[in-house]
């Protein structure tokens, strides 16, 4: 799985929902946005940076050094993404509107790990595991979420999963 890794030692944080992701956007203001946790949901993380939007094409290469085609091509929207902190650690999260649940699925079947096991009771979520970090992805309708921490320890990967049930549910609520 290819988690998108932060090019400086602070990620920016990407939420909102303007110009090129108002397919992302309902006619009651939701969007994206609404799926990240808010601060303090999930344990004592909190973001960590002010909000960014990644609405075109070159915004999606600028961000994921070169794997952008793989999501293009399987129909790629837009996104948010947000850095939240606890305690020392970075946890990275990015959310893409794929278009539909179909290119959703794809672009995670795409991107899934060989090595990496599913998260009980929640359909459609991995979760990879090294010795420095974890990676996690899902897919919830037409969104392809990613998660990933820098930690590879087993509190990092509760924290982790409780990212994505988070996530997962609220995308759940949109679909």
């Amino acid at each position: 799985m290819q988690v998108l890794s932060p090019k400086l030692p602070s990620w920016v944080v990407v939420l909102g929902c303007l110009g090129g992701l108002a397919a992302a956007c309902s006619s009651d203001g939701n969007s994206m946005t609404g799926m990240l946790p808010a601060d303090h949901e999930v344990e004592a993380w909190v973001q960590t940076d002010r909000p960014l939007v990644l609405k075109t094409d070159a915004d999606l290469y600028n961000q994921i050094d070169g794997a952008g085609p793989a999501y293009l091509d399987r129909g790629w929207q837009g996104a948010v993404e947000a850095t939240y902190g606890q305690a020392g650690q970075s946890l990275y999260v990015a959310i893409h509107d794929m278009g539909s649940a179909d290119n959703a699925q794809a672009i995670f079947n795409y991107e899934l790990p060989i090595s990496g096991t599913t998260i009980p009771g929640l359909d459609g979520a991995v979760v990879s595991t090294g010795s420095t970090s974890c990676d996690g992805s899902a897919f919830v309708g037409r969104y392809y979420i990613q998660v990933n921490i820098d930690d590879g320890s087993d509190a990092a990967i509760t924290s982790l999963e409780a990212f994505l049930r988070a996530i997962v549910d609220r995308g759940k609520a949109r679909s």
